[in-house]
């Protein structure tokens, strides 16, 4: 942005300056010479440029700021990969004599992200009421690993557990207790949900590696270990979850946020509410 940028006066940096900035990083941005950059970084210049000329406002440098009706390309939306719930229970009856079965069945019944699951703690779980906590995550950032509060308010959240999974939470709470003792003072405390069998942490790359393998034994499509959470989502939307609901289970930061998101899988939810909605008004209507 500097080069292109650096030596333009801030009154003469107006919209259409931008937009044929814009045009020309999308054309032949990259620094080594080999194309163009990528909407979504090319948005994150926007934005960037967009927040320097407000503070410019602010200050009383320049009188609008050109970058709030430039035309900065938008990102091409993801096409969101699911398993249908058949094909969540086909990964979960495939790893069902695992160790860390329990683990992958928090994943499918909650919609946790990755860092989410991997710094969960038993301190975050109330079996006996059923509910979970997200107090913490443990993320990888290169190849150090982050133990961080949640993101935002929204990400930090409580919410139910259904009886299969506490069951299995509780089946696993016996079984880590039974490694302990015989790890004996060999193993380790980290009061972390999963880990290894000596206590330890795993990398959080390392359920992404392990999810990966375990779907291609499974001989279902390839999906990303965080499109487990898109699929629980979607099966809440078939059966019937309301949106609210399902925005706070995920830790969505509104409402807003979940139908954007799962708008082309809530379809066949409207419909059916819109079939339930009719039969109920017009029941016993003639026709």
């Amino acid at each position: 942005m500097v080069p292109k940028l650096g030596a333009v006066p801030l009154r003469a940096l107006d919209t259409p300056m931008l937009n044929m900035f814009y045009a020309e990083l999308l054309e032949s941005g990259r620094a080594d010479g080999k194309g163009g950059l990528s909407p979504t970084t090319i948005r994150s210049v926007h934005v960037a440029v967009s927040k320097a000329l407000g503070g410019a406002i602010k200050w009383g440098r320049v009188a609008r700021n050109g970058a709030s009706v430039a035309d900065a390309p938008s990102p091409a939306r993801r096409q969101t990969d699911v398993w249908s719930p058949e094909q969540l229970r086909t990964f979960l009856k495939n790893v069902a004599s695992e160790r860390l079965y329990p683990m992958w069945l928090v994943f499918m019944t909650t919609g946790l992200r990755r860092g989410e699951l991997a710094g969960l703690r038993w301190r975050d779980l109330d079996l006996d009421a059923a509910r979970l906590t997200v107090a913490q995550t443990r993320v990888s950032v290169g190849c150090r690993v982050d133990t961080t509060t949640p993101k935002s308010d929204s990400s930090k959240r409580s919410f139910a557990l259904d009886p299969a999974t506490v069951k299995a939470l509780k089946a696993w709470k016996s079984q880590q207790a039974q490694e302990r003792l015989a790890w004996g003072p060999a193993w380790t405390d980290t009061g972390l949900v999963f880990g290894k069998a000596d206590g330890t942490a795993y990398h959080p790359q390392r359920f992404t590696q392990m999810f990966a393998s375990k779907a291609k034994a499974a001989k279902l499509p390839p999906i990303r270990l965080h499109d487990t959470r898109h699929s629980y989502a979607s099966a809440c939307l078939d059966a019937g979850v309301p949106l609210k609901v399902l925005s706070e289970r995920l830790g969505h930061s509104s409402i807003a946020i979940t139908a954007d998101i799962y708008q082309h899988v809530s379809e066949k939810v409207d419909q059916d509410s819109a079939d339930r909605a009719s039969s109920f008004i017009l029941k016993g209507a003639a026709r």
